[in-house]
């Protein structure tokens, strides 16, 4: 899986459409990539400039402890995320400052609701493809609590 790392970019395509990192310097670049949406996970980088062909989405929070309603509202923008992902052809990038914690977080989340993998395996898969993610105790916890199992979301049709 391709990894991006310079003064510009700092990212990695984690699976198929889904990418986390740092927060862009040069947003244009991700066009380069592929990437048409980033979410903007970190709460004091919720700004980039308008960049044809990239939508952004803010949904800042902290990278402190989480409380249960901040991961329930996660975890609903998740699993609409990746019901967007399983219908379209969208490459995503989930961004936080380092892109270590908060866009792992999201990231991992919305894993879990495209491929059914439960909390052990999105860690372990997040920490395979980006060296040092999920320092954040509170946010492993939260990962953690996410059961494997069949995808909550249906898979898109490929013929469509």
């Amino acid at each position: 899986m391709p990894t991006y790392s310079s003064a510009l970019l700092d990212l990695c395509l984690v699976q198929d459409r889904l990418w986390i990192g740092a927060h862009p310097e040069e947003a244009w670049l991700l066009s380069s990539l592929g990437i048409d949406t980033i979410f903007l996970c970190a709460s004091e980088r919720q700004y980039l400039p308008q960049t044809p062909g990239i939508t952004q989405v803010a949904m800042g929070f902290d990278d402190a402890p989480l409380a249960m309603n901040e991961w329930q509202s996660i975890l609903g923008r998740a699993r609409s995320v990746a019901d967007d992902i399983s219908k379209s052809n969208r490459n995503v990038l989930f961004s936080c400052n380092r892109g270590m914690n908060r866009a792992p977080l999201v990231g991992g989340a919305v894993l879990h609701f495209i491929g059914g993998l439960g909390g052990a395996e999105i860690i372990q898969l997040l920490r395979f493809r980006r060296d040092g993610v999920l320092s954040n105790r509170s946010f492993v916890d939260a990962l953690s609590s996410l059961p494997a199992g069949p995808s909550p979301v249906a898979p898109r049709n490929c013929s469509t």
